[in-house]
Order: C-alpha cells, then structure tokens, then sequence
C-alpha cells in the first residue's frame, strides 16, 4: 500500500505542471555522487528521449542520454540528485567552459509567477554543474573535479557556496548537489514556491553541446526565459 500511495503522489503532480520538492528528514543528503540516501525520497522525476528539447536529431536512444531525476529540501537548502544514463562521456573543460562538456544546468526563479515573462534578471539563476572527468588517478593535472559555475547572474558572487559530488556509473554518472537557500536569497521555508528547471546536457565531441533534456518537455526550449520554468513547491515529507 505504502509503495502505491508513493505512486500515486509521484503521477498526479506530475501531471499537475507543479514540481513537488519533499521535505528530507535526517540525516542530510551526502554530496558524494552516491544516490543510497535518496531512497526515502517520494518523488523524482525520469528524463526520456521524448525529454530532449535541443539537438533531438542528435538523440540516438537512451543510453545516449536519459535519466532521473531526484529533488528534496531541508531548512538549510535544496538538493538535487541527477542519476545519468551516458555511454560516452565527455568533460574536458572546467569554469565558464564547462557547458562544453556533459553537465547539468539548474535554471532558478526566486520571484516566480506564472505570469512571468521575458529573460532572465534580477533574482533568477542558471547555473551549470558539471560531474568532472571522473578520474581518480590522484593527479590533480590529470583529474578534474566536479564543479559548479554561476553563468547568471554574471559575476555573482556569495560568501554560500554549492556543495558538488559525482560518480562513474555502469551506466554513465551520477551528480548531486546541495544549494543553500541564503545563496538563493530566500528562506526557505514550507509552502514556499520558486520556479524550476533541471536539463542534462550531452555531448560526444568535445567543445560542443549536442543535446539538452529538460523536465519541461511542452514548451519550446529558450535559454533564460522565465516563461519556461515550472513551480517547485517546498513541501512537508508525506
């Protein structure tokens, strides 16, 4: 029965254009690119190839590029767990460059409004998240670290800083990533809403991004358009 009701409270929100983000008893998510700690989480959300809303053409099939997609709160702040489906992965680039290569981007609205309108501005953000080379030779030349990069605002800066963690799959990789809400500016507190996207980015050639999925699959892909962006509500661990 418990298994069902999870069910069901993951379909009728998902079909309601509102993202759920359930409240995270204790303890905390780890940020390490393990997802076991997600397990308790009622809600996430599979990305598919009828998700991809740039480079479709270049879309081969699933293993090419898909995902789930995890998504919880504390007081503290948001954390987001992306378990990705890549059978050739590709980050070779670091900081403003990183959307160069596999990554996740993670699009914001503090001021959210389903009337919204135009580009993005003051209060919004999109931020790029990348998982790193994922080596673990112990060479700092050779290894690149998981990342994060704020690409708006530009040049933002925030005494709070984004925890970042991943992890080589069979499959691909996993990222996860804990955003505090102070780095937002906001409080954070149940029943608080902010518009959301969440995109896995691909590409198999270097220096170039290929194709991008979103949770937004019904409206046309424009970058920082917070027209896009679907309601994320904080709610209660039901």
């Amino acid at each position: 029965m418990r298994v069902l009701i999870i069910f069901l409270f993951f379909v009728s929100f998902l079909f309601s254009g509102e993202i759920i983000c359930p409240l995270k008893p204790d303890p905390p998510i780890s940020i390490d690119g393990e997802l076991t700690d997600w397990v308790m989480v009622p809600v996430r959300y599979e990305i598919k190839g009828e998700d991809v809303v740039y480079g479709k053409n270049k879309w081969r099939d699933e293993k090419d590029l898909s995902g789930t997609i995890l998504i919880c709160w504390r007081a503290e702040g948001l954390y987001i767990g992306v378990e990705v489906t890549d059978d050739k992965i590709v980050q070779n680039m670091t900081g403003k460059d990183l959307w160069k290569g596999d990554h996740i981007e993670v699009y914001i609205d503090t001021k959210y409004s389903p009337d919204a309108k135009g580009i993005f501005g003051e209060g919004q953000f999109q931020i790029g998240i990348s998982p790193g080379n994922l080596l673990n030779t112990g060479d700092p030349i050779t290894d690149i670290p998981a990342e994060y990069y704020v690409f708006h605002p530009e040049n933002f800066v925030s005494k709070e800083k984004i925890l970042v963690g991943s992890k080589k799959t069979e499959e691909g990789y996993n990222i996860e990533a804990f955003i505090p809400f102070k780095f937002l500016g906001i409080q954070g507190k149940e029943g608080e809403e902010i518009g959301i996207d969440i995109c896995i980015s691909d590409t198999d050639t270097p220096d170039i991004q290929e194709k991008m999925s979103s949770l937004i699959k019904d409206k046309e892909w424009r970058c920082r358009d917070r027209s896009r962006l679907l309601p994320l509500r904080l709610s209660p661990n039901k």
